[in-house]
């Protein structure tokens, strides 16, 4: 008997959303509607694969690229502020791929303070 994969609930309504409002150019997106785009996005660019063989590029949030890179938020958005942390905008999620905060390590140099 073959194992069926699981699918998130959100991904049938995403695309009944999307359907309507293919057919209707006037259609309006209601909040919740706009979100559960979103999260059907970042869904398909999370787990996509390219056709190269390649793995997909893993997309973290500010604050998990926070914790990767040991700093805080404000330290983030100066950093993409000077243009050293380039992000990928989704909808109003800023999210940040494992190459990027791979790249800003190699940018930002680290201090040590005296005591």
């Amino acid at each position: 008997m073959p194992i069926e994969s699981t699918k998130p609930e959100f991904i049938e309504i995403a695309l009944g959303i999307l359907d309507r409002a293919g057919s209707d150019p006037g259609y309006t997106l209601t909040i919740a509607q706009q979100f559960t785009l979103q999260k059907y996005a970042v869904y398909c660019v999370n787990n996509s694969a390219p056709e190269t063989g390649t793995l997909a590029p893993k997309f973290y949030t500010q604050k998990e690229t926070c914790t990767l890179l040991h700093c805080s938020e404000p330290t983030i958005i100066e950093w993409r502020k000077r243009g050293w942390i380039k992000p990928i905008h989704v909808g109003a999620k800023i999210l940040y791929t494992d190459q990027v905060i791979q790249d800003a390590l190699k940018i930002v140099a680290v201090h040590k303070y005296r005591r």
